[in-house]
């Protein structure tokens, strides 16, 4: 046996594993430690010796090191330890790692380091003009105070250089915790409020800031160099306009031959971005090809791609900035006041460029990006004559800045020149201005040009919303989200005050404007409004713009109290004529839960599409008496991707491996063609739902994924619809928290369809939380024979309601057969 007496490495863990050993410490604890942690940890570090040798003669293996300590040259790596120090210390300039040899006394090259923190490109952007800003933390030093990513300095570098391990890291960052290979990783912050990107090691994030000034989230890109998804041939990907957002995809040379609307027809990288800063449909696309050249396309409000423009620079971050400027400058409102919140109260900016306190101003602390010697105007609405026409806003104060970021001089805007004024050889400028005068009602804006448009209208947030706050202060209720909804002319549609409004109702009173409101009525019930039928037999549009006002009644149209609470959400209905989809075999399949189940608005669209003489309306399912579907009381989707059987039905989607495979049931129940999958099982995934753990859906967003993708795996073609929830009821303002969670839900779902490419069904807006639900008398107790009305369903609405379920399926399928015919 192995005599220990005389071994250093007795107790365990005396091996340090922090500190690199010498050559004679790493043998003896080899043939004495007796313990496998300090023995595996010796046979490390001896290969770390053998790795720098191994390197000297060319060969290179992938072996991860944390270092110790980074310097820019060797010199100061010699003149900081002259007489050598444990550890493993990366030179920048050479790329190497260093380690102190004590049998040679000198510092030895230990070889390429595998995860140097500064690459060629990085080298390449920290040259290209941030060099003289860049900032360096240290967790061991704390050179600087870890700062808020969301503050951070336009045109600066943050080299992030922390302990492995460490947990104090700068806030906003993309991952929780740093992974092995962080040190020395590049921050590239770039055109501060506009975008940044963060490089850590091989990974790289992106995010942007819209024009409300919030950052969105960040896109993992896989690091510019690698993509998410390769693509080989034609089979993976017909058309580059089809591109998942946030993916970033390789396309090989033989692929980009015979892709379409492909930049190149060489080996290339793309990465699909949403604009989120100026619409919901809108999307942009930077790609680049094996030479570095870099191209950059977007897409119009109408869904149409601009043709790819080659862009000068081989960097990632000016392709970035040039992409979202021109879609700036393109934009007829660059910026505009909302709700301060992408202003500072009380403070302004002097003409030094210092920050003061002074009542009732305002400034914006962001620095927004403008076009040198460009004639920019600030406009608003003339609110002190009541009239509402654009008018130039005077003393402005305006504050322009060099490319750096450096303060160049303050301007201000005069009535006489209608707001306009010259940027000079500013890049970027910041402003005040008095809120008492120029208040939210006002919108006042930014734009591009000499000349007042005729109009100014609100801004549109990023989220998929067009709500727009016109009061001066903080309120707690929402409007639904701007979305589409479809109606058959020969049918009307209903929409119901309470619908439109997401959470507390309390106190607020939804209106409707439009011009063509004679055709738009309130109902019977002075609860909502009815589009009538037979209003022609063209494909009609209204764009309903709904207004919810919270407080005290409005002094008049033009005016509101402070403390009055205006939101505005836009509806826009299409009403179809009976010719669409005209001679087009239709198959539909309905996958839902007890609302589903209950066979009455199934039955509903069955009876449509037996009268419908342009279209043939197949219903499919192995449920359902008259009409088919695949509804299932108490299921959801969660229960449709794991349960073989549950609550009496069996599950037919999962194969022998219980995993959900559409290709199992359509062959096991002989569908060879199929159009249309409608997905309705929104009320079972919020009941589900465990807020606490997964608030955002995210468990059951991935089941929904999971089905979807199976669907399309086995018909590539198909059209999938999500439908919303249904309100539930709502008499005497019960359910509110329920309403909330699941309007919640339905945001998650109207996003998925926006960004996948979907049809969304709003169900919500149609039927009456109200009178479309049952009731039944009840006595209040034994003591008190008075009976009281009660809601006897608060979640599966009456046949009234069902009938309206139905007629809104109806139309979808309608909208979609004309959209297979025409080729959409």
């Amino acid at each position: 046996m192995t005599n220990y007496s005389n071994s250093r490495w007795k107790e365990r863990g005396s091996f340090d594993k922090d500190i690199l050993h010498s050559y004679q410490d790493i043998v003896d604890a080899i043939r004495t430690a007796p313990y496998g942690i300090d023995t595996r940890e010796a046979m490390a570090q001896m290969l770390m010796f053998l790795y720098s040798t191994i390197q000297s003669i060319g060969d290179s293996f992938n072996i991860d090191m944390s270092p110790t300590d980074t310097f820019a040259t060797l010199e100061k790596l010699r003149e900081k330890y002259p007489n050598g120090q444990q550890g493993v210390f990366v030179v920048q300039d050479t790329g190497h790692w260093y380690f102190w040899s004590e049998l040679d006394d000198l510092w030895k090259d230990g070889g390429v380091y595998q995860s140097v923190g500064i690459s060629n490109d990085l080298q390449k952007i920290v040259d290209h003009g941030y060099k003289s800003n860049m900032v360096t933390i240290n967790a061991k030093n704390y050179t600087v105070a870890l700062p808020d990513l969301n503050d951070a300095e336009i045109n600066s570098v943050y080299r992030l250089d922390f302990d492995a391990g460490t947990t104090e890291l700068p806030y906003h960052v993309p991952i929780k915790q740093w992974p092995d290979y962080f040190n020395n990783a590049i921050l590239i912050v770039t055109e501060q409020p506009h975008a940044q990107i963060m490089y850590i090691a091989n990974d790289v994030f992106v995010r942007y800031v819209g024009r409300d000034y919030a950052w969105t989230d960040w896109y993992s890109v896989s690091g510019f160099n690698t993509g998410n998804i390769t693509i080989n041939s034609t089979d993976d990907l017909a058309d580059l306009n089809n591109l998942m957002v946030g993916k970033m995809v390789s396309v090989s040379t033989a692929a980009a031959k015979t892709v379409a609307n492909t930049p190149t027809d060489k080996k290339f990288n793309v990465i699909t971005f949403a604009s989120r800063i100026f619409g919901e449909y809108e999307h942009s696309q930077l790609a680049y090809d094996i030479y570095n050249n870099w191209y950059v396309r977007s897409q119009d409000s109408a869904n149409n791609w601009s043709d790819w423009t080659k862009l000068s620079s081989e960097l990632a971050i000016d392709a970035v900035r040039e992409e979202y400027f021109s879609k700036y400058e393109n934009q007829n409102v660059i910026w505009q006041r909302k709700n301060n919140k992408n202003v500072v109260m009380d403070t302004w900016i002097d003409d030094k460029n210092e920050v003061q306190k002074y009542n009732g101003w305002c400034y914006t602390n962001y620095y927004t990006p403008v076009r040198p010697n460009t004639n920019y105007l600030f406009i608003a609405k003339d609110s002190t004559n009541l009239n509402y026409q654009v008018v130039g806003l005077d003393s402005v104060y305006i504050c322009l800045y060099d490319e750096n970021g450096k303060f160049i001089k303050q301007i201000y805007t005069k009535t006489t020149s209608n707001g306009k004024f010259n940027t000079g050889e500013a890049y970027y400028l910041r402003w005040s201005m008095s809120y008492k005068q120029y208040n939210d009602q006002q919108y006042p804006s930014l734009i591009k040009g000499e000349v007042l448009p005729k109009i100014l209208l609100p801004l549109t947030p990023s989220d998929y919303s067009d709500s727009t706050l016109l009061a001066t202060a903080q309120s707690d209720y929402e409007l639904v989200p701007t979305q589409n909804i479809y109606k058959m002319n020969s049918l009307p549609l209903y929409l119901y005050s309470d619908n439109l409004v997401r959470n507390s109702v309390e106190n607020v009173q939804v209106y409707l404007y439009d011009n063509l409101s004679n055709t738009i009525k309130r109902n019977a019930m002075e609860n909502g409004w009815v589009i009538p039928a037979n209003q022609g037999n063209e494909v009609l549009q209204y764009n309903n713009e709904f207004y919810g006002i919270k407080g005290k009644s409005p002094n008049s149209y033009w005016h509101y109290d402070n403390d009055v609470f205006t939101k505005k959400t836009t509806i826009r209905e299409y009403g179809l004529p009976d010719a669409y989809g005209d001679g087009q075999n239709v198959n539909v399949l309905i996958i839902g839960d007890s609302l589903t189940n209950a066979n009455v608005y199934v039955d509903r669209v069955g009876e449509l599409a037996a009268k419908d003489t342009h279209t043939t309306i197949t219903l499919l399912g192995t449920r359902g008496e008259t009409y088919k579907h695949e509804g299932r009381g108490g299921w959801s989707a969660a229960y449709y991707c794991t349960k073989t059987n549950f609550n009496t039905y069996d599950n037919p989607f999962l194969n022998q491996s219980g995993k959900f495979s559409f290709e199992y049931y359509a062959a096991k129940n002989n569908i060879t063609k199929l159009d249309v999958v409608f997905i309705n099982l929104g009320t079972n995934d919020v009941n589900y739902n465990d807020v606490t753990s997964d608030p955002e859906f995210a468990k059951d967003l991935e089941y929904y994924q999971q089905m979807i993708d199976s669907i399309k795996q086995t018909f590539p073609n198909v059209k999938i619809v999500l439908g919303s929830t249904i309100t539930p009821a709502r008499y005497k303002g019960a359910n509110v928290h329920i309403k909330t969670r699941r309007q919640e839900w339905n945001d998650k779902i109207l996003n998925l369809c926006l960004t996948k490419g979907y049809y969304y069904m709003p169900w919500w807006l149609v039927v009456d939380p109200i009178n479309d639900f049952k009731y039944e008398e009840v006595q209040i107790d034994e003591y008190n024979a008075a009976t009281i009305k009660k809601v006897a369903d608060n979640t599966h609405p009456a046949d009234s309601g069902y009938k309206k379920m139905g007629d809104l399926v109806y139309a979808m399928i309608k909208k979609v057969a004309e959209d297979i015919r025409t080729g959409k």
